[in-house]
């Protein structure tokens, strides 16, 4: 669950990097596409919803503050 802060995708996705083929904001524009080098979504955000398409499982863990 994420508070009310903003999370940065690079520190939620750390060690799993290669295993993320795209991050999509879902009523936006903004995409975290590693692959292609598109970073134009960085933060995640609560409230918001998003579509992550990966090439194999793995657990995101956030620690809030």
């Amino acid at each position: 669950m994420l508070d009310d802060a903003e999370n940065g995708i690079e520190s939620l996705v750390s060690g799993n990097h290669n295993k993320i083929e795209i991050i999509k904001d879902v009523v936006g524009l903004q995409v975290f596409w590693p692959e292609q080098k598109v970073y134009t979504l960085q933060t995640l955000e609560p409230g918001k919803a998003y579509l992550l398409k990966a090439t194999q499982n793995f657990s995101l863990s956030y620690e809030g503050f």
